[in-house]
């Protein structure tokens, strides 16, 4: 497998997960509070992971024929922005982690500015939405720094987003709304997250009959 495509894989799999740590190891407690549940949170997880390998797998499919199909000068282009976005991407990591947020939300704002070539229409979704990714990672940012205004900015707008975009694996969504309910509820906005939660659910429910 080419570098480039182990990249790409790599920023995909990371454009996937939209949810935080916290909103892990919530779960994970909850899954550990219950007596003889242990088997249960490590089928889950071996879940989580075949599902992933799957996922990564189809990911090379894609990529693979989105940049075989592109002329020489827009295939080493394309190498640059994935690199690109995978660099920056690790960096903004790293500087999260040393709760550097200022630095980490300077990257994540240029990401934002990137311009975009137009062949990237043809490009797959995951990487078509990387700035979509980027203004949740920018919502979650805000929430750790505790600036909930911003993070509710940020993820309301994601959220709008995410809803043109018809490609969007419906989890990709969902992931947000999460996020945004959290943001909501941080910055004491109960009506508005209540609000999200029952939309949520009514779309769910959508076409579906019930006894």
């Amino acid at each position: 497998m080419s570098a480039w495509i182990k990249i790409s894989i790599v920023l995909f799999l990371g454009m996937s997960t939209l949810l935080s740590a916290e909103d892990r190891e919530y779960g994970e407690f909850h899954e550990r509070g219950e007596e003889g549940q242990d088997f249960r949170r490590k089928g889950m997880r071996q879940g989580r992971k075949g599902k992933m390998r799957g996922f990564g797998k189809r990911m090379e499919q894609k990529m693979k024929s989105f940049m075989e199909g592109l002329p020489e000068e827009q295939r080493s282009n394309a190498k640059q922005i994935m690199t690109y976005l995978h660099t920056s991407q690790q960096v903004a990591k790293h500087h999260i982690k040393n709760k550097e947020y200022d630095q980490a939300a300077t990257i994540f704002e240029k990401r934002l500015r990137l311009k975009v070539p137009a062949y990237f229409d043809g490009a797959p979704p995951m990487l078509k939405g990387f700035k979509l990714h980027t203004r949740v990672e920018l919502g979650k940012l805000h929430l750790s720094r505790k600036d909930y205004s911003q993070a509710v900015r940020q993820l309301e707008l994601a959220l709008e987003e995410s809803k043109k975009d018809k490609d969007l694996p419906p989890m990709m969504t969902q992931g947000i709304q999460a996020q945004l309910i959290r943001a909501y509820k941080k910055a004491g906005m109960d009506d508005k997250a209540q609000g999200l939660l029952q939309s949520s659910l009514s779309a769910a429910e959508r076409g579906l009959e019930f006894e």
